[in-house]
């Protein structure tokens, strides 16, 4: 593997076994930290061959335990933090899983725009907020952040990324996805 961050040590790993859920068992064997998209196909791929069970953990903000593995590996999103392109123009923005609300916001500040998904949790990460279709405080007016998603790219254990945008319909009535369109 490339130059991945890996964690191995009980107190390294400790912070990822918890969430505000207060569930307390989980366990795992180490804490990966990927920085971009190859470095994740070459987790999951490798995770995948090995048959090796992997949780994908986002800032620990959730209250259902969701990343919280009962064993194996997880794969931490902390370092997929950037915010890779802000088009003023188009109110676009292009961001990793691992971006913060609250980074979120204060560079959007700095365009005049508006993040109208405004979440309570200012510490949650994008991913998070994306994966749950999070709301919050504007809700009533703004609705969840579903409809604000235009596209996003999925890294399956395969190694191949989906780019899906929205509207797309990646399956068949049966549910299964043709992958000729990607």
């Amino acid at each position: 593997m490339s130059n991945i961050i890996r964690k191995t040590e009980p107190d390294e790993i400790l912070n990822y076994l918890e969430d505000t859920s207060n569930y307390r068992y989980g366990t795992a064997k180490e804490v990966i930290f990927p920085t971009n998209e190859k470095d994740v196909i070459e987790i999951l791929v490798d995770y995948a061959n090995k048959n090796i069970p992997l949780t994908i953990s986002g800032a620990g903000t959730g209250t259902v335990a969701g990343r919280i593995p009962t064993d194996g590996g997880i794969l931490a999103t902390d370092n997929l933090n950037n915010i890779l392109k802000i088009d003023k123009l188009n109110k676009i923005v292009v961001v990793q899983p691992g971006v913060r609300i609250e980074t979120l916001l204060n560079e959007l500040q700095n365009y005049n725009l508006f993040h109208a998904v405004y979440p309570t949790e200012k510490l949650s990460f994008i991913g998070g907020n994306v994966s749950t279709n999070a709301s919050g405080e504007y809700s009533f007016k703004y609705g969840s952040i579903r409809k604000y998603i235009r596209r996003i790219n999925v890294v399956l254990s395969t190694g191949q990324v989906l780019k899906i945008k929205r509207g797309d319909n990646i399956a068949n009535s049966e549910g299964i996805i043709n992958f000729d369109n990607f």
